[in-house]
């Protein structure tokens, strides 16, 4: 369908310009918009996309890192758009895109299905910063924000302009791969994603200076594969309703260790905390097969090899509690907690 950008769309009544808006392709009326002065046109009678996701998507090769945004409608086209971060790639390309100040050499792919989404290619400068731009448009563009964001912590870092970029706090869905290390960086993400009632997604997380007022329901609202957190500015009521949180949620598929720092707890102390959750004595098998691998116990020494404790969740899922210090420290107890899924270990010995 070919339009031409110097017909008058901001004209057309609004009943007109919706139907033109669903027999139209959204990619051909974006490619007008980005021609246009003005889009408060389309904005006017364009639809709120049922999904707009971006992805990194990292390979180890800056050549072949780039974004990729997703937005589907229920009355108009999907489309997948792939944002690069260079220039020489620009074989195919047949038109140039202006989005605000920046110039995305651009090619378009049609489906061979109509049922299968548009892909785009753009190749550009300023990489994460004209892909903030791009995402910023299409917020305005569609009357919409970023309901999910799958990035690396290792890109947030290193881009200044993504350390405060306003949909991870505000999109639905946010996960984080890469180890994150950066409490001052969590002490900000964290509070306002839980206070929306969003909960986060971090890969491999070291948080070792939580803020003093984070709530245990803030620091619940965080999933994660594995973790080491620090508990010792908590005391021992905080600490078991983080504790009883964990056990009384449905457990992430992800999930494989939690280590955390804990006050220098004495045997009766733990003792104490085994009796209070009603756990079980370990049964000298539910570490077999899980997570906790020589890998973590070397990565940090924490020796955890004498689990005291297990928590029998569901029929798929064993908690296992271990009690120890780090070598060398007087005053640092920590406790390690073991997801296992009986499920897995029932096939892998079948």
């Amino acid at each position: 369908m070919s339009l031409n950008p110097e017909f008058k769309f901001a004209k057309l009544p609004w009943i007109a310009g919706r139907q033109f808006f669903r027999h139209a392709s959204v990619v051909d009326l974006m490619n007008i918009a980005q021609a246009t002065q003005s889009t408060d046109w389309l904005t006017e009678f364009s639809s709120v996309p049922t999904n707009f996701s971006v992805d990194f998507l990292s390979f180890g090769d800056k050549l072949h890192d780039h974004w990729e945004i997703r937005m589907a409608f229920a009355d108009n086209d999907s489309f997948i758009w792939n944002l690069w971060p260079n220039t020489s790639k620009t074989c195919g390309t047949r038109i140039k895109w202006k989005i605000g100040k920046h110039g995305l050499y651009t090619k378009i792919e049609k489906p061979n299905n109509p049922s299968d989404p548009v892909i785009l290619h753009s190749f550009m400068i300023g990489f994460h910063r004209t892909f903030i731009d791009v995402v910023d448009w299409l917020e305005k563009l569609f009357k919409c924000n970023v309901n999910k964001v799958d990035t690396h912590y290792t890109t947030i870092m290193v881009q200044e302009c993504l350390t405060n970029w306003h949909p991870l706090k505000n999109a639905k869905t946010v996960s984080v791969h890469d180890k994150c290390n950066y409490s001052a960086f969590l002490n900000d993400l964290l509070p306002a994603r839980h206070a929306k009632g969003f909960r986060t997604f971090i890969h491999d997380v070291e948080y070792e200076n939580p803020t003093r007022d984070l709530s245990y329901e803030c620091l619940s609202s965080m999933d994660y594969k594995m973790a080491s957190l620090d508990f010792s500015i908590l005391d021992n009521q905080e600490i078991k309703k983080y504790i009883k949180n964990l056990m009384a949620s449905k457990i992430s598929p992800n999930f494989e260790v939690l280590v955390a720092r804990i006050p220098d707890w004495t045997k009766k102390q733990v003792k104490n905390f085994g009796e209070h959750f009603n756990l079980e004595p370990y049964n000298g098998q539910a570490l077999v097969h899980t997570h906790f691998s020589p890998e973590w116990k070397n990565r940090y020494l924490y020796h955890l090899t004498r689990p005291i404790f297990q928590h029998n969740k569901d029929e798929e899922t064993v908690l296992v509690f271990s009690f120890s210090k780090k070598p060398g420290e007087k005053t640092s107890g920590h406790m390690a907690v073991v997801a296992r899924t009986v499920a897995t270990v029932a096939y892998t010995r079948n």
